[in-house]
């Protein structure tokens, strides 16, 4: 289920079954997890409605599908980044460094790997599960 760096399909870019889902996860982790998903899925569904850049939110884009690789002990690449939410490589690499630059995102152990910080994490992790 997760991102294998490939181009995603539209219809089925990041979906969540109760079989994608491991045994041993917590009910929480889990409902972290659809929380995140459903939120990319919204996310996706406004770009391609209303296709026009300021319609956009890349950065929360980018953080939600860092904290969906995080919950499926996923690597995370900038490309796979840009790629999973159809940003230019430019653009994402631009927010990507601005992420990183305010504590959000880390660089992994190759440049080209990141992931959330505990602070983004933290704060992620919040944001998707509030019933607001």
């Amino acid at each position: 289920m997760g991102y294998s760096g490939d181009a995603p399909s539209r219809q089925n870019q990041w979906s969540l079954r109760d079989e994608d889902v491991a045994p041993s996860v917590d009910r929480e982790d889990t409902n972290v997890l659809r929380g995140a998903v459903e939120l990319h899925k919204a996310n996706q569904r406004r770009r391609e409605l209303f296709n026009h850049d300021v319609m956009a939110d890349a950065p929360m884009d980018i953080m939600l599908t860092a904290l969906i690789a995080r919950e499926q002990q996923s690597v995370l690449t900038r490309q796979a980044a840009a790629m999973a939410n159809g940003i230019a490589h430019a653009h994402a690499d631009a927010v990507i460094d601005d992420l990183i630059m305010i504590r959000l995102l880390t660089a992994g152990n190759r440049r080209d790997e990141i992931g959330l910080t505990q602070l983004g994490a933290d704060l992620m992790r919040e944001f998707v599960s509030r019933p607001d």
